[in-house]
């Protein structure tokens, strides 16, 4: 009987159900998440990112019970995006000011950004981790996207097409600027402050489709 009515569409399943049902990992037929506050601050914003990235929605308490646990950033960092030259979505970011005029894409020390929601996360990861480590000896973060495919591509997997790498890099300097401002006055990050790298995170995913 259930099926005769879809048949009829006299019902029809979940829109979840309609663009998933069938994909390959059954995280994307789950719709809403809470995000939590672990005693590793990375843990929050890694989750937050990937479910963002499957296509739920994310919330979490911002309330600052959870968030004064956390000590201040060590440190200021700069971060630095280079490109192949030869990636189809080189000149936009030039002309979007976003690629690096000090470190070249052949420069060995770069972080090599995968070509995945989980490659995305670990770069985020990386920015974030290296703000709260004891002992770090560069100032500057140096995220190399020429791995991340051009804008356009169909995501074959998933669904729909790539944003470029552009909106990843637009999100790590956002975030660099958020914790930077703190990391200047040696202060902790405040709840809107870890909303605003929220929102810059979902920014980047909703530039993705």
């Amino acid at each position: 009987e259930l099926k005769a009515m879809m048949d009829d569409f006299r019902i029809i399943p979940a829109g979840r159900h309609l663009w998933a049902s069938g994909v390959s990992g059954r995280q994307f037929l789950f719709n809403c998440h809470v995000s939590h506050w672990n005693e590793k601050i990375t843990d929050h914003f890694d989750f937050t990112f990937m479910r963002l990235m499957e296509g739920g929605g994310v919330g979490t308490n911002y309330s600052s019970k959870y968030i004064d646990r956390y000590a201040a950033p060590k440190r200021e960092l700069a971060v630095h995006i280079v490109c192949d030259p030869t990636h189809p979505d080189y000149e936009k970011m030039k002309e979007s000011g976003i690629i690096s005029t000090e470190f070249s894409h052949e420069w060995a020390g770069a972080f090599q950004v995968g070509d995945s929601r989980e490659g995305w996360s670990a770069a985020m990861c990386d920015l974030l981790d290296t703000y709260f480590l004891d002992d770090v000896k560069h100032y500057n973060r140096v995220y190399n996207v020429t791995g991340v495919r051009e804008e356009g591509r169909p995501l074959v997997s998933f669904g729909g097409t790539a944003s470029g790498p552009l909106p990843l890099a637009i999100m790590l300097q956002e975030i660099s600027e958020v914790i930077n401002k703190r990391a200047a006055q040696q202060e902790k990050l405040n709840p809107l402050d870890m909303m605003e790298i929220d929102h810059s995170m979902a920014c980047c995913v909703v530039s993705g489709g």
